[in-house]
Parts: structure tokens; sequence; C-alpha cells
């Protein structure tokens, strides 16, 4: 059933502004969004933002800070091979190489 996701104007995140009296401030969604999607769908959704930590002054009403991203699912990623940390011997070795190469 159509399901409203993300409803524009709505506050969703803050910012931090630096050079400036404001130095924080929300961000607002730019638009909404509505979908299909099942009940176990809805469930899974989830908003997040992909905002700088900071930004300097002048920062103006409306400007593009950033992206809110809606997520149906997330799926881990793994690691495809070992990475074995070296060994003492290794280490040394790596040391050795590094000082025999060096020059002034």
């Amino acid at each position: 059933h159509p399901y409203e996701a993300v409803q524009a104007g709505k506050p969703f995140g803050e910012i931090r502004i630096t050079d400036s009296p404001t130095a924080q401030m929300e961000t607002i969604l730019a638009e909404g969004y509505t979908a299909l999607f099942s009940d176990a769908e809805i469930e899974k959704l989830h908003l997040t933002a992909d905002l700088p930590k900071e930004l300097a002054a002048p920062v103006h009403r409306g400007e593009r800070l950033g992206q809110a991203v809606l997520w149906l699912a997330a799926v881990d990623l793994l690691a495809a091979e070992d990475a074995e940390p070296f060994t003492l011997r290794e280490r040394l070795l790596r040391l050795a190489e590094g000082w025999l190469s060096w020059r002034e």
C-alpha cells in the first residue's frame, strides 16, 4: 500500500556551523517520498543523513547541505580474504629494508 516514507519540510539532522553566531542548525527534507511498500518493508525502512560534520558560514536558507538516504535493507559487507598481522620477523625485515633503501 502507498506509504509516505519521507515528508517534505520535516526537520532531519543537524549540522555545526563555524564562523557564525549560529553554532548549529537543523536541516529539513527538501521533498517527500511516497511509494508502494508492504508492511514488512515499512518495518525495515530507515532514513539516514549524509551530511558533513560542519560547514563554514555563510549558509543560506534553502542551500543544499547534504542528502537523506532512505534504506530498505542493509547488507553486511564481509572480508573476502584473511589478512594476518605481520610476524615479528616480518616487521623486522620490513624495517631493515626501509633503512637500507633510505637515502638522503
